[in-house]
């Protein structure tokens, strides 16, 4: 996917065959973009900074992608408070600020 091209959006709908499937579509897309391959030796719970496969640009893009994807907004500066960095990480903040939009 190129930078500038805008990812279609994902239909998040009750009864939609991809709820619970958010880690699956961040994964996909971190792993087009960072061509990586999530296995044994990068699992879902490695941090992806200390890892050497995500730098701050690349954080930066895989969060946006999650908000356009998603339909959620993660606020600036929720980016820096500490959020763990893998996959896992990540998709419990895709699932936190999608509940928070359904409250």
């Amino acid at each position: 996917m190129d930078a500038l091209e805008k990812p279609e959006r994902i239909s998040l709908e009750p009864g939609d065959p991809l709820v619970g499937d958010v880690e699956a579509k961040i994964a996909a897309f971190l792993e087009q973009q960072l061509l990586i391959e999530f296995g044994p030796d990068l699992d879902r719970s490695t941090d992806l900074f200390r890892a050497g496969v995500l730098d701050s640009y690349g954080y930066i893009e895989a969060v946006r992608f999650i908000e356009s994807a998603f339909g959620i907004t993660v606020p600036e500066d929720e980016l820096l408070l500490g959020i763990e960095v893998s996959l896992m990480g990540l998709a419990h903040l895709a699932e936190r600020k999608l509940a928070q939009r359904d409250e």
